[in-house]
């Protein structure tokens, strides 16, 4: 293991179980990151050192749940592979929730999807 992963499992160690869904969640993003181009990798990585450079300096009203909220939805407006923003939205929770299938009956409406798009009949037929 390189020194930098070594330093990365120490700080996952120290930090309160409470904490890791936001790491787990920066985790998940930053892998997505590196699936897109460089300059998008680029941009996730300023913006997770932002993150990092106000680490236990934020005001004590600070909402973290809201904020992770509000970004996701701007990630959903900025991605154009959806004609209609709600099945970006729907996509965004799938992708976040690590869901099996998104179950729907205008699988067209999905195409670009990165999670497995089902109808209804075939939900049901797996069980």
């Amino acid at each position: 293991m390189t020194r930098i992963k070594e330093k990365a499992v120490e700080m996952i160690q120290r930090m309160p179980d409470d904490d890791m869904f936001y790491v787990i969640n920066i985790l998940q993003n930053l892998e997505e990151m590196t699936a897109k181009k460089d300059t998008e990798r680029e941009q996730a990585m300023a913006a997770f050192q932002d993150i990092l450079k106000y680490r236990g300096r934020l005001p004590e009203d600070f909402d973290a749940d809201k904020e992770l909220a509000e970004a996701k939805i701007m990630v959903a407006l900025d991605n154009d592979k959806f004609i209609d923003f709600e099945d970006c939205l729907q996509e965004q929770c799938a992708v976040e929730e690590v869901a099996d299938y998104i179950v729907t009956r205008n699988p067209d409406d999905f195409i670009e999807s990165r999670v497995k798009v089902i109808q209804p009949d075939e939900l049901v037929s797996l069980f």
